[in-house]
């Protein structure tokens, strides 16, 4: 079996924000999805942050110090966030493991007892890389204790993408500019480099396999931030990515014509002008 090494970064936070909750279930769900799995599968858990959030590294978890910088120093905005940069998640991943691919999701991802299992098989099916959605489930005051009925709740399908399993050789070939994390357009970088360079990428996205608390799909955004990410994208990334993407290894592409216009028009981070000009640049090319 591939060895997989699942990174996340969590983030210190006060009582009223809803990562307090979401973050020691996602530890939780983490390792008692691992100790269900055979010994000789079990992944790699890395936990990479700033110094300040050591204190919230969970247990069990390998860890490694991001560079002392932040969207803080590219974006100087009042009051900002400090959020990490993709590259930067990224390039410290790649420098603190050795593992074949790399399993990336946001901290208030949690997964299912099948989760491991699911993903070394898609591996070993010759995948060099997929994303699996979440399912959005009502948000409360749960604990790690609540997992057995956390599991249970088959909840609501999400759109977008917040769960990406890739080979660790593809890191250094990303383009990702200065785009940071916990913004919308982080989601979008990420899976367009890998629809750019995965010889065969796929999309789950009924499998219920991770889940996240509270059935919102967009959340409140800085607005500064969000404006320097879609730039980000459609300036640096995107051209940078152009020549390399091919519209068959686009999500929903094998749905056929129209519905993979529709199912790209509702996903926020595909783009469906950008994808009818690949649609036509594949067909006069052939």
């Amino acid at each position: 079996m591939a060895k997989i090494c699942h990174i996340l970064n969590p983030v210190k936070v006060n009582k009223t924000h809803d990562l307090y909750i979401a973050q020691p279930i996602t530890f939780a769900s983490m390792r008692a999805a691992r100790n269900l799995t055979v010994e000789s599968d079990r992944p790699d858990f890395l936990a990479l942050g700033y110094p300040e959030d050591r204190e919230v590294f969970p247990e069990g978890f390998r860890t490694a110090l991001l560079p002392e910088r932040s969207i803080r120093d590219v974006v100087h905005e009042p009051g900002a966030a400090k959020l990490p940069l993709l590259h930067d998640i990224l390039r410290t991943a790649y420098e603190n493991t050795d593992a074949e691919y790399i399993v990336y999701t946001n901290v208030d991802i949690a997964v299912q007892p099948a989760f491991y299992p699911f993903v070394q098989q898609k591996i070993a099916e010759g995948h060099d890389g997929f994303a699996i959605n979440r399912r959005r489930i009502p948000a409360g005051r749960f604990t790690p204790d609540d997992l057995g009925y956390l599991y249970t709740l088959k909840g609501k399908s999400h759109p977008g993408f917040d769960c990406f399993i890739f080979r660790r050789e593809l890191i250094p070939q990303m383009c990702t500019g200065t785009v940071c994390t916990g913004i919308p357009f982080v989601e979008a970088t990420l899976a367009h480099n890998l629809f750019a360079l995965c010889r065969d990428f796929r999309l789950y996205d009924r499998e219920l396999l991770t889940f996240h608390l509270g059935m919102e799909i967009f959340k409140k955004r800085d607005p500064v931030l969000y404006w320097h990410n879609r730039r980000q994208f459609f300036g640096t990334v995107k051209p940078a990515l152009w020549p390399l993407f091919d519209i068959r290894r686009f999500p929903y592409f094998r749905s056929g014509f129209p519905v993979r216009y529709i199912r790209w028009g509702l996903n926020p981070a595909l783009f469906t002008l950008m994808n009818l000009k690949l649609d036509l640049r594949r067909i006069f090319k052939k």
